[in-house]
């Protein structure tokens, strides 16, 4: 019984904390497409491809485990690109973090 109401006072001040009851329910946000949400889209595409061109002119065999026969330009580039592609998020995040911090320090 005892685990129940703590559920139930855990949820109740979950609802209040997210605004539950204080006026008229949206069910939308306005986000729009900006300059740079292109540029990102259009980075990530390109280093998909490059990947995928990587991947289909390197002489490279993936099962049943990673061998590169010789070391050529598509293979590197392929490489290089999906590497850069899958460190993405990690890049904008220590970007933000980099933003937020100096945002904090003129306050």
């Amino acid at each position: 019984i005892t685990w129940t109401l703590e559920n139930g006072i855990i949820t109740a001040e979950s609802m209040e904390a997210r605004g539950c009851g204080s006026g008229r329910r949206r069910s939308f946000a306005v986000c729009r497409i900006h300059v740079h949400d292109v540029i990102l889209m259009v980075l990530c595409a390109a280093l998909t491809a490059l990947s995928a061109a990587g991947i289909y002119f390197s002489k490279a065999v993936y099962y049943p485990s990673i061998e590169l026969k010789s070391f050529t330009f598509w293979g590197t580039a392929g490489a290089a690109a999906f590497a850069v592609l899958c460190l993405l998020p990690v890049i904008i995040n220590a970007k933000e973090a980099v933003r937020w911090r100096l945002l904090v320090s003129k306050v």
